[in-house]
């Protein structure tokens, strides 16, 4: 169970991983993505680092997640549920948040009172000095 447990928590940390460079992909493939001067930026080698950064996170989490006996069930009792544990939890909880998004959250759209802007104060009205 530890195994599936620590592997599970690696794999959410490559999601993780997934979920800020994928975007950045796809926002570059666009050309959408526009380093800044200010910062440090890879110039031309950036979309072949991003690339392999892609690559790189979706098989480790593919790999960790793969069901393999050898490795979260090696000694009896073999119970299907350790091999396939973080296809499992992992879809149990996207599937929770899925849920929940859908019939209380996606209803609380909008910004928070105390985070909107203050309304620009006008010019005086009067006509003169």
């Amino acid at each position: 169970i530890f195994t599936v447990i620590t592997s599970i928590a690696i794999i959410m940390v490559y999601l993780a991983y997934l979920l800020v460079t994928v975007p950045m992909l796809q926002k570059r493939l666009a050309g959408e993505w526009q380093p800044s001067a200010e910062h440090f930026s890879l110039g031309q080698w950036g979309m072949l680092v991003n690339v392999l950064a892609v690559v790189y996170g979706a098989g480790m989490a593919f790999n960790l997640a793969w069901p393999r006996k050898d490795i979260y069930n090696f000694v009896a009792p073999f119970h299907w549920y350790l091999q396939y544990g973080a296809y499992l939890y992992i879809g149990i909880i996207a599937g929770a948040g899925g849920l929940y998004y859908y019939f209380v959250q996606r209803h609380k759209t909008g910004i928070l009172p105390e985070h909107a802007a203050e309304p620009a104060l006008s010019a005086p009205a009067h006509g003169g000095p």
